[in-house]
Formats: C-alpha cells, structure tokens, sequence
C-alpha cells in the first residue's frame, strides 16, 4: 500500500470500523490505516482491506507482450488449414489461431482482432477451441474438440463403449477396439456422448483422454 501511494499517486483512506467485528489494524508498526480480518478474531475466512484514492495521474504502463504468445500471433499461414476447418460445423464461422508453442485453435471471426488484441497485451490462458497440436506433419486432435458441440460428426468415427470400457477410458488406460474400427483418430462414446480421443493402431488403442483428468481410483 506504502509503494501504491509513493510510486503511483494515490493515499490510504481511514473507514469507520466498528470495534465489536474485530477488526485488526496495521501489523508493521507504521499506523496505516489498513484492516486485517484474521480468521481467528473475526467471522469467515480471512482478508485483508485498504481503501486507496487516487491523487495524481499515474504513469501510463508499459504494454508488456508476452514475447511467446505475440511470435505465436504472427505465425506464417497454418499448414493443413483445410484439414482442420473439415474437423468443425459451420467452419465458416471460426478462424483459425496458432496459440501457444504448436496448438492450434479455432476462435469465432468476430472477436478474432479483439483476441488477437489482448494476447499481445496480457498472458491468455486460452482462446477458443483447441483443435489440434501439431508434432512435425502431424495433428494430433485435442480433447476440448471432441466436448464440443461444433466437432463435425463426420470427421472422425466414433465408437460406443461399455460401461466397463468407458470407465477404463476415464482411467486413462489403452483399450483394445473391435477389427471393425478405423485406424487412426476415433472418438470414444458413451451413451451417444463424447469422451474423448482413442488413436486406434489395431493391436491398440491409445488414450488421449487429458492425463490431469484422469479417474485415479
């Protein structure tokens, strides 16, 4: 708060507090007016409080760019970019964005700018859908993709799952697919609802299924 008021231009404002809460002043033996709600003295959990009014315009802060995300947004053209749109309903509607080392999203044309905007402005966790992440020429369809209800149903096949078998894809374990299954990327289904992804190679069925999600016991 000291560093707030100092550097940026503003005081600490005084509150009326009511000694029955129990409310606990400064701590740092400076007599700020700042309040300390411990969670031993007062009802709830904890917080701290200080008022601040502003009192002279503050310096205009630098635009601090992500330096990976701002490269990532400058991209040359997408490879497979006709491959990708295939993978969404209404592709028409969506732009596609590289986003973060090799993902690739899928982010809807009227926010796109603005999109593009913020993530050389701040650090962007995620934009969009998460399509694909790209591991040399190829793609590797992400697990937000197949959650999603613009996925094109015709993209990639789809095989239903036992409860047994569903459980064990919740676990994040390989499964063995019928000889019937296409090679390649499927979707795992429960009920008719996506899972997730299962790369299918015929002896095996590799789980996609995100490993931070996975049923632990």
């Amino acid at each position: 708060m000291q560093r707030i008021c100092s550097e940026l231009g503003a005081e600490i404002v005084p509150l009326d507090i009511d000694s029955d809460w129990g409310i606990s002043s400064d701590t740092t033996q400076r007599s700020l007016p700042v309040y300390h709600f411990f969670p031993h003295k007062t009802k709830g959990e904890g917080l701290f409080l200080a008022l601040l009014r502003k009192t002279s315009e503050a310096p205009i802060a630098k635009n601090k760019k992500n330096k990976k995300q701002q490269a990532t947004s400058n991209k040359q053209p997408i490879k497979n970019a006709s491959k990708l749109a295939n993978w969404l309903k209404n592709s028409e509607w969506f732009k596609l964005l590289p986003f973060n080392d090799n993902l690739i999203t899928a982010v809807d044309k009227a926010f796109y700018d603005d999109i593009i905007q913020i993530i050389k402005t701040v650090k962007v966790l995620t934009a969009g859908i998460a399509l694909a992440e790209e591991k040399g020429n190829k793609l590797i369809p992400q697990h937000a993709l197949a959650l999603s209800n613009v996925c094109n149903e015709t993209a990639f096949p789809c095989v239903e799952l036992p409860l047994s078998e569903a459980l064990a894809f919740l676990r994040r374990e390989a499964l063995v697919l019928g000889g019937d299954v296409s090679r390649g990327y499927v979707i795992a289904t429960y009920h008719g609802h996506p899972l997730g992804f299962l790369n299918n190679l015929g002896s095996r069925a590799n789980n996609l299924y995100p490993q931070e999600w996975r049923i632990r016991n």
